[in-house]
């Protein structure tokens, strides 16, 4: 329209005004490793499996009266290898049961990885000395000595608690023990340790008085 004029305008940031800092990505603390169990069991190939799988070949269903399920076959329990040959997916396993039928096979040997049992074990640690254990990964007992062996403290035995607390790595466990014995004074004199013992492992020794 007559007497209007369109001006366009832009605007600057100050020179010292510094961009949002971006929001760092959450990292979730790694959950210890479930435990597992190995498990061979001859398959029939004349009759289907009745068994439900999850992509990287977990069963995730059993029907009821199905060969999987007279084989003893839970959900959770996971196929690894057929006749010898590695799987990881469920279209590996169908291309290899196919491949045995044209081949004459009428049954087949299976691997299959199941969880452990969860049996539980607490000891109370002296914090006054080294608990004396060498770790791998994921908190499992390697060696002990020293007061690790008097309280009975075996070799594959996963730790879980610290106290009320959960850990997942030796660096978790050690950092957390360095905050409870440098409480300037107030460090309580022992803490209650909570393992995992796998199913048909090492139990706790009777803890010997020196």
């Amino acid at each position: 329209e007559e007497g209007t004029t369109a001006v366009s305008a832009v605007f600057l940031a100050p020179p010292d005004a510094a961009p949002a800092p971006a929001a760092a990505p959450k990292v979730e603390e790694a959950k210890p490793k479930a435990m597992e169990v190995s498990m061979d069991l001859t398959l029939d190939l004349s009759q289907p499996l009745g068994i439900g799988f999850r992509d990287n070949l977990e069963a995730k269903e059993i029907k009821s009266g199905s060969q999987g399920a007279s084989l003893g076959i839970e959900p959770g329990w996971r196929l690894v290898t057929l006749n010898g040959e590695s799987l990881s997916n469920s279209k590996e396993l169908v291309a290899k049961i196919k491949g045995l039928k044209s081949g004459g096979a009428t049954s087949a040997s299976s691997s299959w990885k199941r969880p452990a049992p969860e049996e539980l074990q607490e000891v109370s640690m002296d914090l006054s000395e080294p608990l004396g254990v060498t770790w791998a990964e994921q908190l499992v007992v390697q060696a002990v000595l020293g007061q690790a062996e008097r309280l009975g403290i075996q070799p594959q035995w996963q730790l879980r608690r610290l106290g009320s607390e959960e850990v997942s790595a030796p660096q978790d466990f050690e950092s957390k023990l360095k905050v409870l014995q440098g409480s300037n004074g107030q460090a309580p004199k022992e803490v209650k340790l909570t393992f995992l013992v796998p199913s048909g492992g090492p139990q706790k020794r009777p803890r010997t008085e020196p």
